[in-house]
């Protein structure tokens, strides 16, 4: 499940044509808290997960499909 939650984080930044650094400045979030989530090593809280899906322009779901059934 982690490799999925984190392989969607990093796929839909990658597409938008963003850094973490740019990210970060959009969520609010620092860019290595952003870094660990898209490798796993940590879940965002559902607050950070909302911020994320603003800024990449997408659902919750988009990004972490298997946390949303």
């Amino acid at each position: 499940m982690l490799t999925t939650m984190r392989n969607n984080i990093r796929r839909r930044r990658e597409s938008l044509d963003l850094t973490l650094r740019h990210l970060s400045e959009l969520t609010g979030d620092h860019w290595t808290k952003i870094a660990r989530w898209e490798r796993g090593e940590n879940t965002p809280p559902i607050d950070a997960a909302l911020r994320l899906a603003r800024a990449l322009h997408c659902s919750v779901h988009d990004l972490f499909p298997d946390g949303c059934e």
